[in-house]
């Protein structure tokens, strides 16, 4: 029986649609770092690629990866030796180096490390080459970020820091963590170790980066104890691995990589400040869960489906509302909006623990599991039931369906009052996290 309520939960987590935990971090970067005056004050810094940074640094990074490795299978449960095939060493050729070193760091090893700048809604970026974004990502299908302004940048230009970490924190959603597992399809993922993957669907391209953005931390001992690969997540690895390796840039001198490698560690944080992200199913009570997966183990599957259903509207309508408020605050040079005004409230900063090696699992991941209950109640109080409550109706806007933003804008106003204090909330969190993070990051000679 425990079997079968295991592969029932299994089902449970897979998600038949793309879910993000926030749509385009950008959006909560730029005001959450503009806010620290500091960082704003950063001289500009000099772009160099990826093999330029590699072959200067060659011997000591070979010696550094081989040192967190060991690091890390002792700091993360879920972490597995690197395979000594994959370790990256000195001698490589140019042609094969930045090919080893994604190896080595066991990414996706045709992610995109071109460079390139993110801009918000309502700016423009100094003699802009635009740039399409399947220039960027490793997906076929890029129509998530039509709109959105990517400017080609080159090696030898001048660059903001706050633009390197605030299109960076956006990037582990273009295809970092795609294919990693042995069950998703691809050739390097059946070498790198990680094994099957643990939640998700290994058959679906983007839901193959699951246990990688999502982390199961503060489940009670009944959940772990019936589906302990839910344990088996690393958002808090790659957080770490990133900030290590930002930290050797700059040691290194090498700022841009040192900013670059911060952005990318900083998704994970953010995504972790997304409710959706920390809890399996908020509001459903264990017994609950325990007997809608027996029904299914048994073959009646409706209840199972509702059940996925509900929790997949509710996800992707605080992921559509979040992205397209923020869109509009900005197109609209809101900057005195609450929403903006709470991603930049520095004071809710102290009312944290020092960031350490624990911080995004302790503070982080663990404040949202708390907010979980709070958010999806809010949702469901606040959205008319059609889009959240009713298990008959599939709300997904990348397929097709009218946006949820642009309905309650029409429609029913109201809603946004109603739910605006959750997410002020988590975008304080949100910002709070952000800083103390990069922050963590900034030690450079």
């Amino acid at each position: 029986m425990k079997q079968k309520v295991a592969l029932s939960l299994i089902v449970f987590l897979t998600f038949q649609t793309i879910l993000y935990a926030w749509g385009e971090h950008s959006l909560g970067t730029y005001p959450s770092l503009r806010a620290d005056q500091n960082l704003l004050n950063e001289k500009k810094v000099k772009i160099e690629s990826l093999e330029a940074f590699l072959i200067a640094e060659e011997d000591s990074l070979a010696a550094f990866l081989e040192d967190k490795d060991k690091t890390y299978s002792t700091q993360f449960a879920s972490y597995p030796l690197l395979p000594n095939e994959l370790k990256f060493k000195k001698g490589f050729g140019k042609a094969e180096l930045k090919t080893k070193f994604l190896m080595a760091l066991r990414i996706n090893p045709n992610f995109k490390t071109l460079s390139y700048v993110q801009t918000l809604p309502n700016e423009k970026y100094p003699n802009c080459k635009k740039l399409l974004p399947q220039k960027i990502t490793v997906f076929k299908d890029n129509s998530f970020w039509d709109g959105v302004n990517f400017c080609s940048l080159s090696n030898g230009q001048m660059v903001h820091p706050i633009d390197v970490i605030a299109t960076a924190s956006d990037e582990p959603d273009y295809g970092i963590d795609i294919g990693l597992f042995e069950d998703n399809g691809s050739e390097y993922g059946k070498i790198y170790g990680f094994g099957q993957q643990s939640y998700g669907n290994p058959a679906l391209e983007f839901s193959s980066q699951t246990p990688f953005h999502i982390g199961y931390y503060y489940e009670n001992f009944v959940m772990f104890g019936l589906a302990g690969y839910l344990k088996k997540n690393y958002p808090h690895f790659r957080a770490q691995q990133f900030l290590d390796l930002s930290k050797f840039a700059f040691s290194k001198g090498h700022d841009y990589w040192g900013y670059r490698f911060l952005g990318w560690g900083l998704h994970y944080v953010q995504d972790l400040t997304q409710p959706y992200h920390s809890t399996v199913s908020p509001n459903a009570s264990t017994l609950g869960l325990m007997w809608v997966n027996l029904k299914s183990g048994l073959g009646f599957e409706t209840s199972m489906n509702q059940t996925i259903t509900l929790l997949s509207n509710r996800h992707l309508v605080i992921e559509d509302i979040q992205r397209h408020s923020l869109v509009d605050i900005n197109l609209n040079k809101e900057t005195s909006h609450p929403f903006i005004l709470a991603f930049k409230n520095v004071r809710n900063d102290t009312t944290y623990p020092k960031f350490d090696s624990s911080y995004v699992v302790s503070v982080v991941a663990k404040e949202s599991n708390s907010k979980a209950k709070i958010l999806d109640q809010a949702i469901v109080d606040s959205i008319p039931e059609k889009f959240v409550d009713d298990p008959n109706y599939s709300y997904d806007s990348h397929n097709g369906n009218e946006n949820i933003y642009t309905y309650l804008l029409r429609e029913d106003p109201k809603s946004f009052d109603q739910l605006s204090p959750s997410l002020i909330d988590l975008f304080q969190s949100f910002g709070s996290h952000t800083r103390n993070f990069v922050k963590a990051g900034m030690v450079k000679n």
